[in-house]
Parts: C-alpha cells; sequence; structure tokens
C-alpha cells in the first residue's frame, strides 16, 4: 500500500516542478513575494520527501528553504532536477516498513540508516509531522512505529490515542519524548506505547532494541492501570473552587470558559501573567490553565513565582504552549508544571486533562 502511495506522490511531482518554473519567472521579472512563495513550496517538500521515501527531495529542499538570495536560483535548480530525477525512478520493490514519526531530521535520517544496516529486510518510510503520519496511517501497515511525542502539527499523544484505537492497536509503537516524566510515560504505557524512550538517547541502542523486536515480537503489555481498592472516591465538582485561565487570547478563553462551564465548572480568567499572579494571591483557585506567551509576564515567570510558595501535588498547573514547542514544555516542567496542551488544541482534551488533575470521575 505505501508503493501506491509513493506513486501518488510522484505523479505530483510534475505539477510542482511546472509552478517553481513559473515562480522562477516571476522572479526574473522582478514580482513581489514570490521567493517567499517559492520557500514555502519548498518547505512543503522537505516535510513530504522523505515521508515518501525520497530523502534526496527533502535534503534539496531545505536548501531552498535556507538559501540566501544569491544562491537561491542556484539551490532551486538544483531542486529541480532532483524532482525530475525522482519522477522518472522505477518504483521500489515493497518491503514492510518501520514508520519513524518525527521532525527532527537529524535524528530522523541516523535512525533510518541505522536501521537500514540492521533491519534490512524492512523499509524505514519517515513522517516529519502528524498530518503526514495520518496519511500513511490511513492506508498503510506498519512492522513498527517510532513516535516523538512533540510534532510541529500535533501532540503525539493524541496521535497515540488514535492508534490505540484504530486496526495499528497491535503495531508495536516506541515513543520518544524530550520530556522523561512518570505521569507521561504512564499515560504513553497505558495507551498502548510497547517502550517509552527519553530523548537524548542512544540512536544506535535503540535500533539495536527495534530489531531485537522485529526478530521476536511479542504482545503489546498492558499497563497496570486498575485503580486501587483504596483509593480516594472522585473530588465532587460542588467542593472545587473556580478554575483560573491565564490567557490573552478573548476568543480562545471563551472557549474554554464554554466547555468547562458545560462539566459544571466554575472559571474565571485574566489576560496577562501579573494579573493571574495578583489574582491567585486574593483568591483560592483548584486549578490554573496557564498560557506561555502573555504580556506583563510569561507564564514561566508566573509558574516560578508560584512554585515558590504552592507544589505540584497542592495547585496543578495545565501550561498552554505552541506546538512543537519542545523547549518550552521541558522548561516549563522544569519550572513545576503538572501537564501541558498544545496549542491548537481540542477543548474536550483539554477537558480531560483537567479532570485528570482534579481527580474528577
Amino acid at each position: 500500500m505505501f508503493e501506491e502511495l509513493k506513486e501518488q506522490y510522484r505523479q505530483t511531482l510534475p505539477d510542482k516542478i511546472s509552478t517553481i518554473k513559473v515562480l522562477l519567472q516571476d522572479i526574473r521579472e522582478g514580482k513581489a513575494d514570490t521567493s517567499e512563495r517559492l520557500r514555502h513550496i519548498a518547505h512543503t517538500l522537505h516535510g513530504s520527501g522523505s515521508t515518501f521515501g525520497y530523502p534526496e527531495i527533502s535534503s534539496a529542499a531545505r536548501a531552498v528553504e535556507h538559501a540566501t538570495p544569491d544562491e537561491l536560483l542556484k539551490q532551486l535548480a538544483n531542486l529541480i532536477r532532483v524532482l525530475m530525477l525522482a519522477m522518472q525512478s522505477e518504483k521500489a520493490v515493497a518491503k514492510p516498513a518501520i514508520l519513524i514519526i518525527d521532525d527532527d531530521v537529524d535524528i530522523t535520517r541516523l535512525l533510518a540508516a541505522l536501521l537500514g544496516h540492521k533491519c534490512p529486510e524492512q523499509q524505514v518510510v519517515i513522517a516529519a509531522d502528524g498530518a503526514a503520519a495520518n496519511q500513511l496511517l490511513d492506508t498503510g501497515s506498519f512492522a513498527l512505529i517510532v513516535l516523538d511525542l512533540l510534532l510541529p502539527d500535533a501532540d503525539g499523544r493524541n496521535l497515540l490515542r488514535q492508534l490505540h484505537e484504530s486496526r495499528h492497536r497491535s503495531t508495536p509503537i516506541f515513543v520518544l519524548s524530550g520530556v522523561d516524566k512518570a505521569s507521561i510515560r504512564d499515560e504513553c504505557l497505558g495507551l498502548g506505547a510497547k517502550q517509552f524512550i527519553p530523548k537524548p538517547f542512544n540512536p544506535e541502542r535503540i535500533a539495536d532494541v527495534i530489531a531485537q523486536e522485529l526478530k521476536a515480537p511479542s504482545p503489546v503489555p498492558v499497563a497496570a492501570m486498575a485503580a486501587k481498592t483504596d483509593a480516594p472516591p472522585p473530588v465532587s465538582k460542588q467542593d472545587l473552587h473556580p478554575i483560573l485561565v491565564a490567557e490573552d487570547d478573548d476568543l480562545l478563553v471563551s472557549v474554554i470558559k464554554h466547555r468547562l462551564n458545560r462539566e459544571g465548572l466554575k472559571v474565571e480568567y485574566v489576560n496577562n501573567g501579573g494579573a493571574a499572579l495578583a489574582a491567585l494571591e486574593k483568591q483560592a483557585f483548584s486549578l490554573l490553565i496557564l498560557d506561555v506567551k502573555m504580556p506583563v509576564m510569561d507564564g514561566f515567570e508566573v509558574l516560578a513565582r508560584l512554585r515558590t510558595t504552592r507544589s505540584k501535588t497542592e495547585f496543578p498547573v495545565i501550561m498552554l504552549t505552541a506546538m512543537g514547542s519542545e523547549k518550552d514544555v521541558v522548561r516549563g516542567y522544569d519550572l513545576g508544571a503538572n501537564d501541558y496542551v498544545l496549542k491548537p488544541f481540542s477543548p474536550v482534551e483539554l477537558l480531560a486533562k483537567v479532570k485528570n488533575q482534579l481527580k474528577l470521575g
């Protein structure tokens, strides 16, 4: 099935070549914004080339993305040449595939090279984001999946949840995470991940483990999720204080309030970090939903000041940050965040995390 997708991708290349040639003519005629349009096309090709088995397209497209104005025409000519070669290439022999879902080009190339050596009977397919991964997963079957949790357009935990509920649920999944926290590890294992691998990691060691897994597959372990008999009863919503939302996007606040209010949860909000600290000093809240980027004081400073007086177990904080901001997530956890949600997000996803932190049934 992957070969069919690869062939479909190859058939789109003539249109891409034609578009690039038209824009090249526009550059020569001095039309505005043409260079940015070309770099956008190159950015798309950078992400999709390796996904469909053409790492040379990704490499050439990346060179265009980062080319100086003086180098741009030369790099575009090379990209056209690479696209034409790929368009004319013979179909590869289909083999069972390993799918790597990660936007870190260095990691994916290294892992692909190591796996090509250690697992020669398997093809390695790369998806640089959630959209490309979903396209492959919709129609393909894979021997093993390596999944990064922080993707440019998706929270890998949501993708893992989809896999757990799909026909891929029996496929071994190795999760890569830049945040090594027990709560995230337990969540991933509970959703069917075979391995949870914190970054940074030894790529050769991971390739060895993957090779061993493919030689002697075993059932995916089910994490022990049963509740303890002496576990406390769920918290009543009536016993909770309001939830404070610190976010400067009024429309997003409206969405959050609407979803949480529907669940019977009280919500108050402020639109900057300074106001968040002031509100926390004046009133009791059960949880803080804290945006990273805010005026007056950013979310990191708010969190750092808050944790000088209130611990993670005493007062939970859920951070809101942009997709692909792995450094923000790591920093947030280091400062004492309990969980994170990547923007754009589903209100249902946020509600689930709120209920988890508040121990609501």
